[in-house]
Order: C-alpha cells, then sequence, then structure tokens
C-alpha cells in the first residue's frame, strides 16, 4: 500500500495541478449573463451559518435594482436571485442584517421622479416578504448616505445613516430605532450638530443594545478627523465624543470609519488615513475596552507610501478581529486575522485564490462557525458581477488542491476510497469522469447534514486527486457523496481523528 501511495504522489508531481486555498471555491451569485453590471454587494449570516447576499443589478435595461440570493452555510444556493424593489423604480446600495433565526431585513434607496426614498423590508428565512415596504426615515426632503442596519441579541433594530439638507447647506448624523418586527420606534435622532460638514457613517450594536456611532467630521481649518459617540440599549450618550484618531494635523485626513464590537462589548474602529507628504491612503485601526477607554494607540497597516483604502472589519465574539482593504497597487481585497489585542495572526492573503489579480471591489464578509464568508465584485467574466467564497478562518490557506492525474477515459464514473482513512488532518480522494460534466463532491455527516462542499466544477474526462485539509471541522465518521450532473452517484465513509 505505501508503494501505492508513492506511485500516486510521484505522478501528481507530473501532472497539471490547480490548488484552491478555500473551503468553497469562488462562486457568481447573480445569474444574469448579459453586458451588464452588478455591484456593491453586502451579506449577513445567521446563527447556523446560512447566508443572504444583497446588490445593486444592472439587468434590466441597465436600470439598477436590489437583489438577493440566499445560500447554506456551505454555499449551496437556496431560491432563486429575487428582486427586491418593484418595477418602475430606480433602486440601489442596499444594506442587510440577517436574524439568528434565519430571518433578514434589507434597507435600500429608491428614487422616483427627483425624490429619494430611505426603505426596510423584513423577509423570511425562505425569502419571503413578511412586511410591507416601509420608510426608515421621517420623510424624504433630504438626502442620506451611508446608512447602517445592524440588530441586537433581541431582535431589535437600529439604522444610522449621513443625512444631508436639500442645498448641501449641513450634514449630521441620524438614527432611527426599530423592534423586532421593523416597527419604527419614536422619531429620527439628532446624534451630531450640524455646525460643521460631517461625511461617511458606522454603527455597532452590541449584545446589550447598546450601540457605537462613527463618523468623520472637518474640524473647520482643513483636517478631518474620526469621532464616535457610544449610546445606552434606551439611546441615552455614554460618556462624550471620543477623538479615535491621534494626529489632528491641519491638512491629517482621516475617513471611512468602519466600527465593530464583541460578545462582551469591547470595539475596533478601522478608517482611512490619508497622509499629503506621502500622497497616499492607509488603514489605520484603534481598540476600545467596553467603557470606550483606548487599549493603546492607532496601529497602521503596512508602509506609509502603499496605497490601502477601503477598509473593513469583523470582530469575533472572542475579541479576535478580521480586517479587510484594497491594495490600489494590484487593485485586489486583502484580508488580514488579528487577536483581541491587535497581534496580527498570520499573513495578509486575497480575497480571491481562483483570480488573484483580478481586481476586487465592494469587500463585505462575515464570520460564521470557523469560516470567513466574502462577497465582492469583479470582472474576470469581462462584466462586473458578484462573487462569493468561503474560507477557514484558523487556516485561510488550508488547500483544495485537484490534480488530474491520466488523461485516460476511464470506463465510468467513479469515487474511490479515500487515503488515508483514518486520518488528521489532510487526506486524499480520487474520482475517475468518463466524459465532460458537472461534478460535485460534498462531506456529510452522520445525520445526513451537509458539512463541507469539497469541490463543484465541469471536469473533462479523466482521473482527478483532491487533497483536502479537514481542520475545519471536528472529528468523526463522515461520509463523502459524488455527484454527476446534479444526480447521487457513489457514497464513500472517511474517519477524521484528531
Amino acid at each position: 500500500m505505501k508503494k501505492y501511495y508513492l506511485f500516486i504522489y510521484i505522478i501528481c508531481l507530473l501532472v497539471t495541478t490547480k490548488a484552491f486555498p478555500q473551503l468553497v471555491q469562488d462562486f457568481r451569485v447573480n445569474s444574469d449573463v448579459t453586458n451588464f453590471s452588478q455591484s456593491k454587494s453586502r451579506i449577513g449570516s445567521d446563527l447556523l451559518g446560512n447566508f443572504v447576499i444583497v446588490w445593486n443589478d444592472n439587468r434590466r435595461n441597465d436600470s439598477s435594482d436590489v437583489y438577493f440570493q440566499r445560500y447554506s452555510f456551505n454555499g449551496t444556493i437556496l431560491g432563486n436571485n429575487t428582486k427586491i424593489n418593484s418595477q418602475t423604480i430606480f433602486a440601489y446600495d442596499p444594506e442587510i442584517v440577517v436574524k439568528p433565526n434565519g430571518n433578514f431585513f434589507v434597507i435600500w434607496n429608491e428614487k422616483i421622479g427627483n425624490s429619494y426614498f430611505y426603505r426596510i423590508k423584513h423577509f423570511n428565512k425562505y425569502g419571503d416578504s413578511i412586511s410591507t415596504t416601509n420608510n426608515f426615515k421621517d420623510n424624504n426632503l433630504n438626502v442620506i448616505r451611508n446608512y447602517k442596519i445592524a440588530i441586537n441579541t433581541n431582535g431589535y433594530l437600529l439604522i444610522s445613516w449621513l443625512e444631508v439638507n436639500q442645498n448641501w447647506a449641513y450634514s449630521a448624523i441620524k438614527y432611527q430605532k426599530f423592534d423586532s418586527a421593523g416597527t419604527r420606534i419614536g422619531n429620527n435622532i439628532l446624534v451630531t450638530d450640524t455646525t460643521v460638514n460631517k461625511d461617511y457613517n458606522a454603527l455597532s450594536v452590541r449584545d446589550d443594545g447598546s450601540f457605537i456611532i462613527a463618523w468623520s467630521e472637518s474640524n473647520g481649518s482643513g483636517a478631518i478627523n474620526i469621532l464616535a459617540q457610544l449610546f445606552s440599549a434606551g439611546g441615552s450618550p455614554i460618556g462624550g465624543r471620543l477623538q479615535v484618531n491621534n494626529n489632528t494635523g491641519a491638512f491629517d485626513s482621516y475617513t471611512n470609519p468602519v466600527v465593530s464590537s464583541d460578545s462582551v462589548g469591547r470595539f475596533c474602529i478601522v478608517f482611512s488615513y490619508y497622509n499629503l507628504g506621502f500622497n497616499s491612503r492607509s488603514v489605520v485601526y484603534q481598540l476600545y475596552n467596553k467603557d470606550g477607554v483606548r487599549k493603546g494607540d492607532n496601529t497602521l497597516y503596512g508602509n506609509q507610501g502603499v496605497e490601502r483604502f477601503n477598509p473593513n472589519v469583523k470582530k469575533l465574539r472572542n475579541g479576535n478581529f478580521i480586517l479587510s482593504y484594497n491594495n490600489d497597487l494590484n487593485g485586489i481585497t486583502y484580508m488580514l486575522r488579528a487577536d483581541s489585542s491587535g497581534n496580527f495572526i498570520g499573513n495578509e492573503f486575497a480575497v480571491s485564490s481562483l483570480f488573484p489579480f483580478e481586481e476586487q471591489s465592494f469587500a463585505d464578509f462575515v464570520f460564521s462557525n470557523e469560516r470567513i464568508i466574502t462577497t465582492w465584485t469583479d470582472t474576470r467574466l469581462g462584466n462586473r458581477d458578484i462573487f462569493g467564497n468561503i474560507r477557514s478562518y484558523n487556516k485561510p490557506d488550508s488547500t483544495v488542491a485537484i490534480h488530474n492525474i491520466s488523461s485516460e477515459i476511464p470506463s465510468d464514473y467513479k469515487l474511490y476510497q479515500n487515503y488515508p482513512n483514518p486520518f488528521n488532518p489532510e487526506t486524499n480522494i480520487m474520482f475517475d469522469v468518463n466524459r465532460s460534466e458537472d461534478i460535485k463532491i460534498i462531506v456529510y455527516d452522520l445525520l445526513g447534514k451537509e458539512k463541507i462542499k469539497l469541490m463543484e466544477g465541469n471536469f473533462t474526462p479523466g482521473r482527478y486527486l483532491i487533497k483536502y485539509n479537514f481542520s475545519a471541522i471536528g472529528s468523526g465518521v463522515y461520509f463523502y457523496k459524488l455527484f454527476i450532473g446534479g444526480t447521487s452517484f457513489e457514497t464513500k465513509k472517511l474517519i477524521l481523528l484528531k
């Protein structure tokens, strides 16, 4: 048997190999195959890791609509692309929040004639509407931007936004509270004054219902700073405003804040820093304890002079966090893990390993069940499309390696027993393809619940070998099943011992 393993290993060195450092390979979200573009996707997930992606979609004669698509925790598509807005209006810039039970809310902007309307709608976990389309803002006289939606553990919602009056004479940050059904509680609340210009808006709601809002604000002399305010669950300010950035030089510019909190209320604010001397943007983050007291100073990631922008951050329940940002040298979106003290874990990695040199934009992600689920926009197919993938958090570079070890046409499709078996944590799985067909292999637990989609794609005739790292799931007995053209073909058992 050892000689057989060695033979396979030598063969693998001599044939074409494709390695995919992802638990679920890149998948296109939008079903539209026209020349029109999609953009600005956002994502939310439930307690089990099932997720929903929303986005701008121009498939209707290059007009803008808002669509969503549901997925199971392992990336299996649920239902179809679903349009939220009516047929006769212009809709765009959706945001989403998903409840632990899978129900979800979407907010978006509609333009009807010369008026803007800011909508909210409630859906159940099957994607069925369970509310009418309502407004989350008092009136449509002023323009709003950068709206965000968040939810606490009791299901109560909060939406915050940047509001600009009709003649652009002032701007301010406001918020609105909602009950668990999406019904407004009270009126829009003003967070800031209207004496100086504000921009951007960031929101995080903590488990106890308290929340943090961050924004950028001009100091009147050319500098732009990041400020933040803590609020109680009832909406009362906690302490004074926080000055987030360290420096307040006359020409320093700090913009685009994003805030995220953990299970005990500690939070992280990440933002962009424009340095006039280097003529470049950098990504900076600041950690706080639950009371809004700083933990250390601003931390700049990377070297000044290298463009990093469009930052995003998600705090994990244990206080660790994940950063993402765009790199202007190659247009690629990168991600980076850090512990609760801000120490980086491992190296940065590109959001896509299949097309690592394709420019990506508008990346959003969630953390669920030790997985990073990401969505973004890129142009690998010629137009701007929405994509997603799933990675292991503990080993984001864990690899699905697919080797074509023989181009000889097999007599039939076949799934082979994995080897070694038992194993920890890597094993090899071979399968034969008799003719070009859509192939996928899915791993199930003893209860028949899907755990991992090992691979999916169209394969030409030949024999293939998959090398897979199962570190993302626990010890136990599992079954892996080969599907041919969507039909179950053969099943084998594997044993993972840790």
